[in-house]
């Protein structure tokens, strides 16, 4: 594709979808309501395939997605969680882990993350930053996690997305504690998006204890367009988008957030993301727009091994000068 001129095109889709969402609630600011509009778009179109685990090959659609999360958000309900709450999830991009983000931001819980090596003493930072009222993660993390809740004098539920005998698992964490109201009845919390956080990326830079950014509903959805400006057709500006990052960065889990409502099928892995991993990955599935990992597109980009030859790059539609030249050049 190339780069062209910018269009208004995303701000149409984005007027027309917001005014279904304020026409039904009749809050002229749920136009902001991140929760809300993701609810409306995921009702929208419930065959469409809306993620995919490369590794694995499975795949779920808008409709069983709507289903796990209003489950999920009836279940936090029913635990006491409200408006403002934390939780965190430590676990790679496993189809799970936008489950629990789409139900936090309809309830107005913050959602965090943080890298799955962390230390117990990392932990302990985070903890005491965010104190979190649930974390899903996966099996191998839940020792560390409850550690740290222990040397802090913390409770928290711990769920896993794995099963285990010492944790509730996530599957049966939506099917026991939810309720039997149906999907199509499901109301999201109201707030005010313009001061209610939809989650918290963490960052240290270079050095230093560990911080966090906060974005506001306001502030995601205002923004959340400009970026899908060189596309003109929506939904749908693009059809496979590959996320390399780990769920804590502020790209992967806003790609997260953007795919439903956009409606793009979004590739990820809950395998390591290494060089030959990446190029499995494009040569199968041929996604059509791609946030790297500064370090994996790097290495996609140095001289090769045998396997270079047979990696294509041109199934992206946008392609970077420096990725269009080392493709022509072949180095």
């Amino acid at each position: 594709m190339s780069v062209g001129t910018m269009s208004d095109a995303v701000h149409w889709y984005m007027q027309e979808l917001t005014s279904r969402v304020v026409a039904q609630s009749g809050v002229p600011t749920d136009r902001y309501h991140l929760g809300k509009i993701i609810l409306q778009s995921l009702k929208d179109a419930p065959d469409f395939v809306l993620q995919i685990d490369g590794v694995t090959g499975q795949s779920e659609t808008c409709g069983s997605v709507l289903e796990r999360s209003v489950r999920c958000a009836q279940s936090l309900r029913n635990l006491g969680l409200k408006h403002g709450d934390v939780i965190m999830i430590l676990a790679p991009n496993c189809l799970d882990v936008a489950i629990p983000l789409y139900a936090g931001l309809y309830l107005g819980i913050i959602v965090t993350a943080f890298t799955l090596n962390a230390t117990i003493r990392d932990l302990e930072e985070i903890f005491a930053i965010t104190k979190p009222k649930i974390i899903f993660c996966q099996s191998d993390a839940t020792s560390r996690a409850q550690r740290t809740l222990g040397n802090l004098n913390m409770s928290a539920h711990i769920i896993t997305f794995d099963k285990t005998n010492d944790f509730c698992n996530f599957s049966d964490f939506i099917e026991h504690h939810g309720n039997d109201t149906p999907t199509k009845d499901f109301k999201c919390s109201d707030f005010d998006p313009e001061e209610s956080i939809a989650y918290m990326t963490p960052t240290s830079g270079t050095t230093g204890s560990p911080k966090f950014v906060t974005h506001t509903h306001m502030y995601f959805t205002t923004v959340m367009p400009y970026c899908w400006r060189r596309y003109k057709k929506f939904p749908t500006p693009t059809r496979l988008v590959l996320i390399s990052g780990p769920f804590q960065w502020s790209t992967t889990m806003a790609s997260f957030i953007r795919s439903p409502i956009l409606r793009y099928t979004q590739l990820q892995t809950s395998a390591k993301m290494t060089r030959d991993h990446a190029c499995y990955l494009v040569n199968t599935y041929k996604p059509t727009f791609s946030l790297l990992l500064p370090n994996v597109m790097a290495q996609l980009l140095m001289p090769a091994e045998d396997s270079y030859d047979n990696f294509d790059w041109t199934c992206f539609e946008l392609q970077c000068d420096s990725v269009r030249l080392h493709s022509k050049l072949r180095i």
